[in-house]
């Protein structure tokens, strides 16, 4: 089964922000031959989740991948794991799962801030922009902000 294919075909669809209720849609943030990392951004760039799709998840690399960019935002315990099963994911999903020779589901791992007190609450999860110039990393920026772009692609824009 390859879980990268089936995963661009079924599982990335649209969803609504968490902070502003429009269309988030899956930006690809990394893509291997065997792994699928995506970021679900509003048109303001803000982040409502991150999923990472693989043939062997590793909660430990995804929550490197995401701390390498954010920091000490993320918490392991924001970190979940999740498995859809072809029954659940419309049109021929469930016999293309079912017809691998790989497990009957896809397993993902996909990360959701929550705020826990005003101070979390005052910063936004951004994707950098590469429709803007930017970069396509996730940064962090205060809900004031409106720039689509990280520090460092602002600096080099000026």
């Amino acid at each position: 089964m390859n879980v990268v294919k089936l995963s661009e075909k079924y599982l990335l669809v649209d969803g609504k922000c968490s902070r502003c209720q429009k269309t988030a849609k899956a930006t690809k943030l990394q893509r291997t031959e065997e792994s699928l990392t995506v970021a679900y951004t509003c048109p303001d760039s803000h982040v409502s989740r991150v999923v990472y799709f693989a043939s062997s998840p590793s909660v430990k690399w995804f929550e490197g991948f995401l701390r390498n960019q954010l920091g000490d935002r993320i918490r392991s315990k924001d970190i979940r794991r999740a498995t859809r099963y072809g029954w659940e994911l419309g049109g021929n999903a469930e016999e293309e799962i079912l017809n691998s020779a790989g497990p009957k589901g896809i397993t993902q791992f996909y990360w959701t801030f929550y705020a826990r007190n005003d101070e979390d609450k005052a910063h936004a999860t951004v994707l950098c922009s590469e429709d803007h110039g930017g970069c396509g990393r996730l940064f962090l920026q205060s809900i004031a902000e409106t720039s689509r772009l990280c520090p460092q692609c602002s600096k080099s824009e000026n």
